[in-house]
Parts: C-alpha cells; structure tokens; sequence
C-alpha cells in the first residue's frame, strides 16, 4: 500500500528584525588626521568631540551606547553587531563622548559597555 503525503506548506527562512538604533551625530567633512594607539592596531582621531576610530579600512565611532561604522569619510553610519575586539581593548582615555571624556569603571570598556 502506498500512502500519499500531503505537501507541507514551504517555510519562510526570511527572518525580519528591526534594530531601533538612532546614527550618531556625527559628521566629518574630510579625512581626519590620525594617531595609532599605543600597543594597537587601531588609529584614533584627536581633538574633536566625540569618539572616532579607524580599524582595518573603517570609521568607528560609538553613540547612545551603541558602535558605529563608516566605510569612509561622509557615509551614512552603520550599526555594528559585532565589534572588533581590538577597539573593546582601546583605553578610555582614548574615548571621548559629547565633548568631555568619557568615565567608565575598570574592564567595561573592554565589554564594550563605555
């Protein structure tokens, strides 16, 4: 005896997911000069008001909490999912936030918290 088997109905592999990230403030006209930071790999930004980083090819900047990614100078900023360990490593004095340093407890920069 044969049995005949319906066809299940195909499911969606789609998965939607919105992300309430605002970008960040920030924009920058043209090629910022850069500093490495010492023991890395990571360059950083001095003298403006907020945090900028440049890391294999890319910006970083962080915002409300969140990291950010620009592919170059004046493109609309990304949220980052995954942020690249050596810019958790990046000291804090390194890091500024609306025009003041930026405060953070020992080891949750490196958890990317501050």
């Amino acid at each position: 005896m044969i049995a005949s088997l319906a066809a299940a109905p195909a499911m969606s592999e789609e998965v939607h997911a919105s992300l309430d990230f605002d970008p960040p403030p920030v924009f920058v006209a043209s090629p910022p000069p850069l500093v490495v930071v010492p023991g890395s790999p990571v360059y950083y930004a001095p003298g403006y008001e907020f945090s900028l980083f440049f890391y294999q090819g890319r910006y970083y900047t962080q915002f409300n909490e969140a990291w950010f990614w620009a592919p170059r100078v004046g493109a609309a900023w990304l949220a980052v999912s995954d942020v690249p360990k050596p810019l958790l490593k990046v000291p804090v004095e390194y890091h500024r936030a609306h025009g003041k340093a930026v405060h953070c407890p020992p080891g949750q920069a490196k958890k990317g918290r501050c």
